[in-house]
Protein backbone atom coordinates (compact mmCIF):
# COMPACT_ATOMS: atom_id res chain seq x y z
CA UNK A 1 0.00 0.00 0.00
CA UNK A 2 1.06 3.44 -0.29
CA UNK A 3 0.54 4.35 3.32
CA UNK A 4 3.07 5.95 5.36
CA UNK A 5 3.21 4.65 8.97
CA UNK A 6 4.32 7.33 10.55
CA UNK A 7 2.34 9.85 8.66
CA UNK A 8 -0.38 7.56 9.44
CA UNK A 9 0.35 7.82 13.24
CA UNK A 10 0.00 11.44 13.11
CA UNK A 11 -3.54 11.66 11.66
CA UNK A 12 -4.40 8.86 14.27
CA UNK A 13 -2.60 10.81 17.14
CA UNK A 14 -4.48 13.48 16.52
CA UNK A 15 -7.72 12.14 16.10
CA UNK A 16 -7.38 10.59 19.53
CA UNK A 17 -6.15 13.73 20.97
CA UNK A 18 -9.23 15.54 20.04
CA UNK A 19 -11.11 12.32 21.10
CA UNK A 20 -14.57 13.16 19.04
CA UNK A 21 -16.08 11.71 15.74
CA UNK A 22 -14.50 11.86 12.80
CA UNK A 23 -11.85 10.91 9.95
CA UNK A 24 -9.34 12.51 7.91
CA UNK A 25 -6.96 11.89 4.28
CA UNK A 26 -3.26 12.34 4.14
CA UNK A 27 -2.08 13.10 0.18
CA UNK A 28 1.13 13.21 -1.12
CA UNK A 29 0.75 16.23 -3.90
CA UNK A 30 3.43 15.32 -5.94
CA UNK A 31 2.74 11.94 -6.53
CA UNK A 32 -1.27 10.96 -5.50
CA UNK A 33 -0.34 8.82 -3.47
CA UNK A 34 -2.69 8.12 -0.36
CA UNK A 35 0.03 8.25 2.74
CA UNK A 36 -3.20 7.63 5.13
CA UNK A 37 -6.56 7.01 5.64
CA UNK A 38 -8.17 7.04 9.39
CA UNK A 39 -11.05 7.54 11.19
CA UNK A 40 -13.32 7.40 14.91
CA UNK A 41 -14.32 6.06 17.01
CA UNK A 42 -12.06 2.70 15.86
CA UNK A 43 -13.17 -0.36 15.20
CA UNK A 44 -12.08 -4.17 16.41
CA UNK A 45 -9.97 -5.28 13.84
CA UNK A 46 -10.70 -8.93 14.75
CA UNK A 47 -14.59 -8.27 15.50
CA UNK A 48 -15.13 -5.81 11.65
CA UNK A 49 -18.59 -7.25 11.28
CA UNK A 50 -19.71 -6.17 14.95
CA UNK A 51 -17.75 -2.63 14.24
CA UNK A 52 -20.29 -2.68 11.09
CA UNK A 53 -23.52 -3.29 12.67
CA UNK A 54 -22.77 -0.50 15.31
CA UNK A 55 -25.16 2.64 14.67
CA UNK A 56 -22.29 4.88 14.63
CA UNK A 57 -19.71 2.78 12.74
CA UNK A 58 -17.36 5.77 11.40
CA UNK A 59 -14.10 3.53 10.33
CA UNK A 60 -14.60 4.47 6.61
CA UNK A 61 -15.28 7.92 7.39
CA UNK A 62 -12.60 8.75 4.38
CA UNK A 63 -14.71 6.97 1.81
CA UNK A 64 -18.25 7.97 2.68
CA UNK A 65 -19.81 10.65 1.95
CA UNK A 66 -21.44 13.70 3.90
CA UNK A 67 -22.69 17.59 3.20
CA UNK A 68 -19.53 19.62 2.18
CA UNK A 69 -21.33 23.24 3.47
CA UNK A 70 -18.34 26.12 2.60
CA UNK A 71 -15.56 24.09 1.36
CA UNK A 72 -18.04 24.03 -1.45
CA UNK A 73 -17.27 27.43 -2.02
CA UNK A 74 -14.00 25.91 -3.61
CA UNK A 75 -15.99 24.80 -6.71
CA UNK A 76 -17.72 28.43 -6.77
CA UNK A 77 -14.74 29.86 -6.89
CA UNK A 78 -13.11 28.31 -9.29
CA UNK A 79 -16.24 28.11 -11.87
CA UNK A 80 -15.98 31.86 -11.53
CA UNK A 81 -12.27 32.79 -12.06
CA UNK A 82 -12.44 30.12 -15.17
CA UNK A 83 -15.17 32.43 -16.38
CA UNK A 84 -13.74 35.63 -16.27
CA UNK A 85 -16.38 37.00 -13.60
CA UNK A 86 -14.29 38.03 -10.74
CA UNK A 87 -10.72 38.44 -9.26
CA UNK A 88 -9.53 38.60 -5.83
CA UNK A 89 -9.98 41.99 -5.96
CA UNK A 90 -13.85 42.25 -7.50
CA UNK A 91 -15.72 44.21 -4.58
CA UNK A 92 -18.42 42.80 -3.32
CA UNK A 93 -21.36 43.99 0.01
CA UNK A 94 -22.51 41.65 2.94
CA UNK A 95 -25.51 43.04 4.26
CA UNK A 96 -25.68 40.04 6.72
CA UNK A 97 -28.61 38.31 4.62
CA UNK A 98 -29.78 37.70 0.95
CA UNK A 99 -33.48 36.38 0.40
CA UNK A 100 -34.23 34.57 -2.74
CA UNK A 101 -37.76 33.77 -3.26
CA UNK A 102 -38.95 34.44 0.08
CA UNK A 103 -35.80 32.27 1.17
CA UNK A 104 -33.41 33.84 4.02
CA UNK A 105 -29.53 33.02 4.04
CA UNK A 106 -28.44 34.47 6.66
CA UNK A 107 -24.12 35.77 6.62
CA UNK A 108 -22.74 36.66 10.04
CA UNK A 109 -25.42 38.07 11.16
CA UNK A 110 -24.81 39.32 15.19
CA UNK A 111 -22.56 41.45 13.22
CA UNK A 112 -25.22 42.86 10.59
CA UNK A 113 -23.11 41.23 7.67
CA UNK A 114 -19.18 41.75 6.72
CA UNK A 115 -19.94 45.36 4.77
CA UNK A 116 -17.58 46.33 1.68
CA UNK A 117 -15.03 43.28 1.14
CA UNK A 118 -13.46 41.92 -2.02
CA UNK A 119 -14.04 38.49 -3.25
CA UNK A 120 -10.80 37.35 -1.89
CA UNK A 121 -11.90 38.54 1.91
CA UNK A 122 -15.32 36.54 1.29
CA UNK A 123 -13.61 33.51 0.59
CA UNK A 124 -11.35 34.11 3.69
CA UNK A 125 -14.12 34.76 5.62
CA UNK A 126 -16.98 32.20 3.97
CA UNK A 127 -19.29 34.80 3.34
CA UNK A 128 -22.57 33.64 2.33
CA UNK A 129 -23.74 36.63 1.03
CA UNK A 130 -20.93 36.61 -1.55
CA UNK A 131 -21.07 33.66 -3.23
CA UNK A 132 -25.02 33.38 -3.52
CA UNK A 133 -24.67 36.58 -5.44
CA UNK A 134 -21.94 34.65 -7.35
CA UNK A 135 -23.73 31.41 -8.41
CA UNK A 136 -26.48 33.79 -9.30
CA UNK A 137 -24.58 35.13 -11.74
CA UNK A 138 -22.89 31.90 -12.88
CA UNK A 139 -25.44 30.01 -12.79
CA UNK A 140 -26.04 26.38 -11.25
CA UNK A 141 -24.89 24.49 -14.24
CA UNK A 142 -21.58 25.84 -14.46
CA UNK A 143 -21.01 25.28 -11.05
CA UNK A 144 -22.00 21.77 -11.39
CA UNK A 145 -19.78 21.44 -14.67
CA UNK A 146 -17.05 22.13 -11.95
CA UNK A 147 -17.41 20.33 -9.72
CA UNK A 148 -17.65 17.16 -11.99
CA UNK A 149 -14.67 18.34 -13.16
CA UNK A 150 -12.92 18.72 -9.85
CA UNK A 151 -13.70 15.00 -9.17
CA UNK A 152 -17.15 15.68 -7.48
CA UNK A 153 -20.28 13.05 -7.90
CA UNK A 154 -18.31 10.38 -8.86
CA UNK A 155 -16.47 7.63 -7.37
CA UNK A 156 -12.77 7.86 -7.29
CA UNK A 157 -10.47 4.90 -8.96
CA UNK A 158 -8.24 4.22 -6.02
CA UNK A 159 -8.67 0.19 -5.65
CA UNK A 160 -10.93 0.91 -2.52
CA UNK A 161 -14.64 1.09 -2.65
CA UNK A 162 -16.03 4.78 -2.03
CA UNK A 163 -18.91 6.15 -2.66
CA UNK A 164 -19.88 8.92 -5.48
CA UNK A 165 -21.05 11.17 -3.47
CA UNK A 166 -24.48 13.50 -4.49
CA UNK A 167 -24.21 16.62 -6.50
CA UNK A 168 -27.98 18.11 -6.83
CA UNK A 169 -30.21 18.25 -10.17
CA UNK A 170 -31.30 21.20 -11.68
CA UNK A 171 -34.54 21.37 -10.22
CA UNK A 172 -32.63 21.51 -6.64
CA UNK A 173 -30.78 24.54 -7.82
CA UNK A 174 -33.14 26.37 -9.85
CA UNK A 175 -34.82 29.35 -8.14
CA UNK A 176 -33.82 29.75 -4.22
CA UNK A 177 -31.95 26.16 -4.51
CA UNK A 178 -29.13 28.16 -6.10
CA UNK A 179 -28.19 29.58 -2.49
CA UNK A 180 -28.39 25.89 -1.18
CA UNK A 181 -25.75 25.03 -4.23
CA UNK A 182 -23.46 27.99 -3.11
CA UNK A 183 -22.87 27.62 0.38
CA UNK A 184 -22.39 23.68 -0.12
CA UNK A 185 -26.09 22.50 1.28
CA UNK A 186 -29.20 20.89 0.28
CA UNK A 187 -29.03 17.50 -1.98
CA UNK A 188 -25.20 17.59 -2.20
CA UNK A 189 -22.82 15.32 -0.30
CA UNK A 190 -19.01 14.44 -1.26
CA UNK A 191 -16.49 12.18 0.88
CA UNK A 192 -13.23 13.34 2.34
CA UNK A 193 -11.41 11.49 -0.39
CA UNK A 194 -13.27 13.50 -2.97
CA UNK A 195 -11.79 16.88 -1.10
CA UNK A 196 -8.77 15.95 -0.83
CA UNK A 197 -8.44 15.04 -4.87
CA UNK A 198 -10.04 18.58 -5.33
CA UNK A 199 -7.60 20.42 -3.52
CA UNK A 200 -4.81 18.28 -4.96
CA UNK A 201 -5.83 19.47 -8.31
CA UNK A 202 -5.43 23.27 -6.73
CA UNK A 203 -2.36 22.53 -4.83
CA UNK A 204 -0.89 21.12 -8.20
CA UNK A 205 -1.43 24.24 -10.24
CA UNK A 206 -4.82 22.79 -11.87
CA UNK A 207 -3.18 19.29 -12.58
CA UNK A 208 -5.28 16.27 -11.68
CA UNK A 209 -2.58 13.46 -10.42
CA UNK A 210 -3.42 9.84 -10.76
CA UNK A 211 -4.28 9.08 -6.87
CA UNK A 212 -4.09 5.89 -6.05
CA UNK A 213 -3.55 3.40 -2.23
CA UNK A 214 -2.29 -0.29 -3.63
CA UNK A 215 1.14 0.36 -4.97
CA UNK A 216 1.29 -3.35 -6.12
CA UNK A 217 1.59 -6.97 -5.27
CA UNK A 218 4.38 -8.31 -3.74
CA UNK A 219 5.53 -11.75 -2.76
CA UNK A 220 6.12 -13.41 0.60
CA UNK A 221 9.92 -12.13 0.18
CA UNK A 222 8.79 -8.82 -0.97
CA UNK A 223 9.56 -9.21 -4.70
CA UNK A 224 7.17 -6.82 -6.86
CA UNK A 225 4.94 -9.20 -8.92
CA UNK A 226 2.70 -6.72 -10.17
CA UNK A 227 2.93 -2.72 -9.84
CA UNK A 228 0.08 -0.97 -9.73
CA UNK A 229 0.25 2.68 -9.65
CA UNK A 230 0.85 4.17 -12.84
CA UNK A 231 3.42 6.67 -13.17
CA UNK A 232 2.61 10.21 -15.48
CA UNK A 233 -1.14 10.12 -15.55
CA UNK A 234 -1.94 13.48 -15.40
CA UNK A 235 -4.74 15.43 -16.61
CA UNK A 236 -5.21 19.65 -16.29
CA UNK A 237 -8.68 20.18 -14.99
CA UNK A 238 -8.22 23.75 -14.42
CA UNK A 239 -6.25 26.70 -16.19
CA UNK A 240 -3.15 27.59 -13.97
CA UNK A 241 -3.87 30.97 -13.66
CA UNK A 242 -7.23 30.04 -12.14
CA UNK A 243 -5.13 27.08 -9.72
CA UNK A 244 -2.65 30.08 -8.44
CA UNK A 245 -5.22 32.65 -7.87
CA UNK A 246 -7.05 29.83 -5.96
CA UNK A 247 -4.10 29.15 -3.50
CA UNK A 248 -4.14 33.17 -2.53
CA UNK A 249 -7.79 33.17 -1.65
CA UNK A 250 -6.89 29.63 0.44
CA UNK A 251 -3.79 31.15 1.79
CA UNK A 252 -5.88 34.50 3.18
CA UNK A 253 -8.59 31.58 4.72
CA UNK A 254 -5.58 30.79 7.36
CA UNK A 255 -3.74 33.94 7.69
CA UNK A 256 -6.43 35.97 8.57
CA UNK A 257 -9.99 34.23 8.02
CA UNK A 258 -12.26 31.49 9.23
CA UNK A 259 -9.01 28.71 9.33
CA UNK A 260 -6.71 30.71 11.66
CA UNK A 261 -6.67 28.07 13.94
CA UNK A 262 -5.55 25.27 10.80
CA UNK A 263 -2.63 28.20 10.46
CA UNK A 264 1.22 26.89 11.47
CA UNK A 265 4.40 28.83 11.08
CA UNK A 266 6.40 25.82 11.53
CA UNK A 267 5.55 23.78 8.34
CA UNK A 268 5.94 26.37 6.21
CA UNK A 269 2.65 27.69 6.54
CA UNK A 270 -0.69 26.54 5.42
CA UNK A 271 -3.65 27.05 3.38
CA UNK A 272 -7.19 25.89 2.67
CA UNK A 273 -11.01 26.33 3.22
CA UNK A 274 -13.41 25.63 6.40
CA UNK A 275 -17.05 24.16 6.50
CA UNK A 276 -19.57 24.12 8.25
CA UNK A 277 -22.72 22.25 7.13
CA UNK A 278 -25.72 21.61 8.78
CA UNK A 279 -26.75 17.88 8.98
CA UNK A 280 -29.98 16.10 9.74
CA UNK A 281 -30.81 12.91 11.41
CA UNK A 282 -27.40 12.69 13.84
CA UNK A 283 -28.78 13.26 17.59
CA UNK A 284 -25.25 14.13 18.75
CA UNK A 285 -24.33 17.00 16.27
CA UNK A 286 -26.83 19.70 14.33
CA UNK A 287 -23.70 20.67 12.53
CA UNK A 288 -19.79 19.52 11.19
CA UNK A 289 -16.73 20.76 10.77
CA UNK A 290 -14.52 20.45 7.72
CA UNK A 291 -10.92 21.18 6.99
CA UNK A 292 -9.17 20.70 4.02
CA UNK A 293 -5.92 22.30 2.84
CA UNK A 294 -2.26 21.61 2.57
CA UNK A 295 1.20 22.59 3.63
CA UNK A 296 3.61 24.46 3.16
CA UNK A 297 1.80 27.29 1.98
CA UNK A 298 4.50 27.83 -1.41
CA UNK A 299 5.50 25.00 -2.37
CA UNK A 300 2.91 22.15 -1.39
CA UNK A 301 4.01 18.66 -0.35
CA UNK A 302 0.89 17.02 1.45
CA UNK A 303 -2.76 17.85 1.29
CA UNK A 304 -4.93 17.11 4.65
CA UNK A 305 -8.63 17.10 4.84
CA UNK A 306 -10.56 16.38 8.14
CA UNK A 307 -14.12 16.25 8.76
CA UNK A 308 -15.17 16.73 12.45
CA UNK A 309 -18.93 14.76 13.47
CA UNK A 310 -19.21 16.87 16.53
CA UNK A 311 -21.17 19.95 17.29
CA UNK A 312 -18.45 22.38 15.67
CA UNK A 313 -17.35 24.88 12.63
CA UNK A 314 -14.81 23.81 10.39
CA UNK A 315 -12.16 27.03 11.91
CA UNK A 316 -12.60 24.80 15.21
CA UNK A 317 -11.52 21.33 15.91
CA UNK A 318 -11.04 20.47 12.09
CA UNK A 319 -8.59 22.73 11.67
CA UNK A 320 -6.75 22.11 15.30
CA UNK A 321 -6.59 18.44 13.96
CA UNK A 322 -5.11 19.88 10.66
CA UNK A 323 -2.74 21.70 12.13
CA UNK A 324 -1.22 18.81 14.67
CA UNK A 325 -1.42 16.74 12.30
CA UNK A 326 0.97 18.66 9.77
CA UNK A 327 3.20 19.22 12.81
CA UNK A 328 3.67 15.97 13.16
CA UNK A 329 4.25 15.09 9.75
CA UNK A 330 6.92 18.06 9.62
CA UNK A 331 8.82 17.04 12.43
CA UNK A 332 8.55 13.07 10.97
CA UNK A 333 10.17 14.62 7.76
CA UNK A 334 12.77 16.56 9.39
CA UNK A 335 13.80 13.37 11.46
CA UNK A 336 14.20 12.09 8.23
CA UNK A 337 16.55 13.85 6.55
CA UNK A 338 18.43 14.39 9.89
CA UNK A 339 19.45 10.78 9.58
CA UNK A 340 19.63 10.96 5.65
CA UNK A 341 22.41 13.75 6.21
Amino acid sequence: LTLDYYILKALEDALDKDGGRGGGVVLDVETGNILALASRPNFDQNNVFASIDKDDSLWSVPSVAFPPGSIFKIVVAAAALEEGICDGETPYTCTGGITINGIKYSCHPNSGGLGDITIKDAFANSCNDAFIKLAMELGGDKIIEMARRLGLGSPLGIELANESGVLPDKSDYSGAGIGNLAIGQGKMEATPLQIANMISIIANNGVQKNIGLVQGIISQDGEMLKEMRVKGQEIRVINEKTAKELKKWMKSVTEYGTGEKAYSAEVGGTAGKTGTPQVAGDPGASYYGWFGGYFPQDHPQYVIVILSREESNGGDRAAKIFRETAEAIHAYIKRLETIKN
